[in-house]
């Protein structure tokens, strides 16, 4: 739910009936989900109410002569009674009869006319929820609430904060068992709702992922996205935005409505995908990932928690089946089991450990996780895919020993290049084999140094060993 101060003077001209259609459409929007401003309207129309209920009331029409004669007798009476004062009396009496006709001869205020108004729909006030808690179940890399604090594994998520995930980052947060959101790197959204079943999410940047149980009846999960509304009853979807503007969706289970300022514009039934740019074809199952989201087990919350360092040649983690991309820190919660812990470099560096995470949780030191020499697998390069880049090669070996031939007239080159094609194409391990008699060591250093400038088509499954035999003679 959104935070603001109370919108009192459109309230006043909606119940006046002076607002133009417009804003009778923006305001009865609002209203339709601040219980707020519902609370103030109703504020409104009871003052109303009872000022129109006292203008309404009629005020009696009053007997002059009848006063007068009742004063009269009062007179003659008193005057009967105390003769002895009768000076004194009469002075006091006189004065109390003038002050009691001068305050009936002073015009009473009369009801002024009512104002026209027109009727209205009046929205039903609904009594809002008590509010809820979201529990950070997975974070890694750098996660940061609106006021910088960052967020960490016993961070309560609170309605009206801020989330921002920077770049390989994440947070997974439970909003109850089986419900929850995982925000992906690069991602700011804001917490306008949480409510004991009532979730609504504004997204700024990024994409979120959802995991949404079969809703109740009254509650709700939404996904705002600028003027765009993504409302599910049970379903697994991502919602992404991008600068700001373009907007996603795609559903892997389930419906979703996408609404534009109350309308509804599109309704996706899994699996589909939407785009808020027109004739832009989304492919559901590529153009934004459903991220599965970690902790919704019953009873997940209180697991025990796996801390992972930040390791600097680490690419991403596997903890189990789950896969953590950044290089750390990261914190978890996790059964208290024997846990399969990897940690995955750039190159093919790989490091992995089975540790047991007891009730305490369990700390993973950085100085414990080291790579393990990444196996060496030969793969495949077909042949036709190696002679072109020889044949191109071969025009730099030839400047190479005419070179040497220049203080050799009668040299000739008979040799062998060995290499190693690396897994992304590139040459490794140059050397240059003779059976001859030993070939000059400038000739033998042009060769290996023009050979590492080849580049092949990247092979399949592996390194590939390459041998090149290769002969110049005369003035070939």
């Amino acid at each position: 739910m959104s935070v603001h101060g109370t919108k009192t003077a459109a309230l006043l001209a909606y119940d006046a009936g002076v607002l133009s259609s417009e804003g009778v459409r923006r305001l009865e929007r609002h209203l339709s989900r601040c219980a707020q401003c519902n609370r103030a309207l109703a504020s409104v129309r009871a003052y109303q109410r009872i000022s129109q209920e006292v203008q309404a009331t009629e005020i009696p029409a009053i007997d002059w002569a009848k006063m007068e004669r009742t004063l009269e007798v009062e007179a003659r009476a008193q005057k009967e009674r105390i003769a002895a004062s009768r000076v004194a009396w009469w002075s006091t009496g006189a004065l109390a009869a003038a002050a009691a006709i001068a305050f009936m001869l002073v015009p009473l205020p009369l009801p002024s006319a009512p104002v026209a108004r027109r009727d209205v729909p009046q929205p039903a006030i609904v009594a809002e929820r008590p509010l809820a808690e979201g529990a950070v179940m997975l974070v890694a890399g750098q996660v940061t609430l609106g006021d910088g604090s960052a967020v960490a594994i016993g961070t309560t998520i609170r309605e009206g904060m801020t989330i921002r995930c920077a770049n390989r980052s994440e947070v997974n947060v439970r909003f109850k068992e089986g419900t929850g959101a995982l925000l992906s790197e690069n991602t700011s959204a804001i917490v306008t709702e949480l409510r004991e079943g009532q979730v609504r999410l504004a997204l700024e940047d990024g994409t979120v992922s959802n995991q949404v149980q079969p809703l109740a009846q009254g509650d709700r999960y939404q996904i705002a996205a600028g003027p765009w509304l993504v409302k599910v009853r049970g379903t697994r979807f991502a919602v992404s935005r991008a600068n700001g503007s373009t907007v996603r969706v795609t559903v892997t289970e389930g419906t979703v409505d996408i609404e534009n300022n109350g309308r509804v514009v599109r309704t996706l039934v899994a699996p589909g995908g939407w785009s808020s740019t027109p004739g832009t074809n989304v492919n559901a199952n590529a153009d934004v990932a459903v991220r599965s989201v970690y902790g919704l087990e019953h009873g997940s919350f209180e697991w025990p928690v796996l801390r992972l360092p930040a390791v600097s040649w680490v690419t991403h983690w596997q903890v189990d089946a789950r896969r953590i991309d950044t290089r750390g820190p990261a914190q978890m919660r996790v059964r208290p089991d024997e846990i399969g812990i990897s940690a995955i470099g750039v190159q093919g560096q790989e490091w992995r450990q089975l540790v047991t995470v007891h009730t305490g949780g369990f700390v993973l030191e950085g100085a414990a996780v080291r790579p393990n020499a990444p196996a060496v697998r030969t793969g495949e390069l077909p042949l036709e895919l190696i002679r072109p880049v020889v044949n191109a090669g071969r025009e730099r070996l030839r400047q190479c020993w005419e070179r040497a031939s220049r203080d050799e007239p009668y040299f000739r080159a008979q040799f062998r290049v060995r290499l190693t094609v690396g897994l992304l194409g590139e040459v490794e391990n140059v050397r240059v084999l003779s059976d001859d008699n030993p070939l000059p060591a400038s000739f033998t250093e042009c060769v290996v140094t023009q050979v590492r400038n080849w580049h092949f088509p990247p092979p399949t499954g592996g390194i590939v060993p390459i041998e090149v035999p290769l002969r110049f003679a005369g003035r070939q």
